[in-house]
């Protein structure tokens, strides 16, 4: 009886093995898209820890000093975010539409000790949109007493939502690659610097029905719309998990690490920036 359970026990676990191996081997076409009829959480948390200081000889750091700063300067910023998206029924023309949630948004900023929270100015807001077959989101209305230059914001980023990683059109297996670049834009004063982060992806494992990749960033500055004597350098590394089934990124970290030089009204900036993020989805 004994060694008869004991051979089922390892004809099952042989199955198991030889379907999650010959799964593995398989090349996989990845798409990151909304499915009808589903409920979407998704939980963000961004911190961010900022020194900031000023070139010895510059009228700017003399003027800080007087009026008591002391340099340099330590800013730390926690971003925490809270968002529900219900998808409907699929339309005649193969769109899915959408409602998107925003239950919490709240950012706490730290600097030279003192602490402040921002207004949560996103709390009750919905976004009704469509997700099209190729990949984009059209917004079709925002409700919520916010201002249109917050609406013009919102727009933007969720038109931008499922273009943060934008997989290869062809199928993908262990070890393969893919590279994407993503405009970032960091404010500094009355202005504002453009970088460019290029975002290296590897497919490390599939276990089951999730993949997860490993990726690299490096950060430069967009040349095309750069200021005279400023720079910018960072790079940092991250993870992402990625449901076969359900077609969805559901885990992201990213550490990130940058050194900028910003030049503006004849000061120049420096800015050592250490950014930590995580985003966490799960789908009903």
């Amino acid at each position: 009886m004994k060694t008869s359970k004991t051979n089922g026990i390892l004809a099952f676990l042989l199955v198991a093995f030889i379907h999650t191996s010959s799964f593995a081997q398989k090349n996989v076409l990845f798409k990151a898209k909304f499915l009808p009829d589903k409920t979407y959480t998704t939980e963000i948390v961004n911190d961010m820890k900022m020194e900031m200081n000023f070139d010895v000889d510059s009228a700017k750091r003399k003027q800080m000093l007087d009026g008591g700063v002391k340099l340099p300067m330590h800013i730390d910023m926690l971003q925490e975010m809270s968002i529900s998206t219900k998808t409907g029924a699929l339309t005649a023309d193969k769109r899915v539409p959408l409602t998107i949630s925003y239950n919490k948004m709240g950012m706490t900023i730290k600097m030279q000790g003192k602490e402040t929270k921002q207004p949560d100015q996103f709390v009750g807001m919905k976004i009704k949109a469509y997700a099209t077959a190729d990949g984009k989101l059209e917004v079709d209305t925002i409700e919520g007493n916010i201002t249109a230059e917050v609406k013009a914001t919102m727009v933007k980023m969720i038109s931008q939502m499922l273009k943060s990683v934008q997989f290869p059109d062809k199928t993908m297996k262990i070890g393969d690659t893919f590279t994407q670049e993503m405009p970032m834009v960091v404010p500094a004063g009355a202005t504002a610097m453009n970088l460019i982060i290029k975002v290296n992806y590897t497919l490390k494992e599939i276990i089951g029905k999730q993949a997860m990749f490993d990726y690299t960033q490096n950060i430069s500055l967009n040349l095309a719309t750069s200021h005279d004597n400023s720079s910018a350098a960072g790079s940092g590394t991250g993870t992402m998990k990625y449901s076969i089934s359900e077609q969805y990124i559901t885990d992201t970290t990213s550490d990130l690490k940058m050194k900028l030089s910003i030049t503006t009204a004849g000061t120049n900036m420096k800015i050592d920036v250490l950014a930590k993020s995580t985003i966490k989805a799960k789908i009903l």
